[in-house]
């Protein structure tokens, strides 16, 4: 499965924590229910329930990749902690998917909780996968005047719509330093890609790189030389 990345950085917040014992933690919403992110032309939101069958998954801590891990802009080199050895939690709120992270007693997460602690980093960022036959996911059209959003244009405009009712792989909550999201998350963040996702049906990829002004073939033609390459890399790994 591809791992999809994305940040959020209106309506939320992440807050810096000096526990009892002196120990440091960092909280926050990573990822926002019934918020559009704008991916370049096309808009993606995520229904409540989504995370409940993956974090299950996880809090069982097997052996099959289901932990997941708190970074530092989605870098392995800054581990922040993890869901196997209980340093990181994560729930289902009513407004998206809450978690708290006790941070390690290493110089880069003191200055990680100082930077946040003074709002210098104010973003949080997931990193997901949906199952590659799209049963995960809904693509459809929708306007904007049934949308109740405050990036909604005057003048009626269609657009593509991803909705995602399930997460097959949750791999890790980044803080980040760069939200892109334009609406909801809390350690504000998810990290942003231009990239198509590949479970999108024909007739939408269509749409999306039209509404992107470039040339709908060369941009099928494109995104297929892409993902052969990326099979040919994961066969050659």
């Amino acid at each position: 499965m591809l791992t999809e990345r994305r940040i959020i950085s209106q309506g939320t917040s992440v807050r810096a924590i000096t526990d009892p014992d002196d120990s440091l933690s960092i909280a926050g919403i990573a990822a926002p229910f019934h918020r559009y992110a704008d991916l370049k032309g096309y808009r993606e939101r995520i229904l409540p329930g989504a995370f409940k069958k993956v974090l299950a998954r996880s809090a069982q801590v097997r052996s099959d990749g289901a932990d997941v891990v708190a970074l530092l802009n989605h870098d392995s080199n800054f581990v922040l902690g993890r869901m196997s050895n209980r340093t990181l939690t994560a729930e289902e709120v009513s407004s998206g998917l809450a978690f708290r992270c006790q941070l390690p007693p290493t110089s880069y997460a003191r200055d990680l909780h100082a930077l946040i602690q003074r709002r210098d980093i104010t973003g949080c960022s997931f990193g997901f996968a949906c199952n590659p036959d799209g049963s995960d996911e809904v693509w459809d059209t929708a306007d904007d005047e049934d949308e109740d959003e405050p990036t909604r244009s005057k003048r009626s405009t269609k657009f593509v719509r991803r909705t995602i009712r399930n997460l097959s792989m949750l791999s890790d909550v980044s803080v980040c330093t760069y939200p892109a999201y334009t609406t909801g998350t809390s350690v504000d963040a998810r990290s942003f890609t231009t990239a198509i996702p590949e479970t999108c049906p024909v007739e939408f990829r269509s749409l999306i790189l039209a509404a992107r002004g470039e040339d709908v073939a060369h941009g099928m033609a494109r995104d297929l030389l892409s993902r052969r390459r990326r099979v040919i890399d994961q066969l050659m790994g």
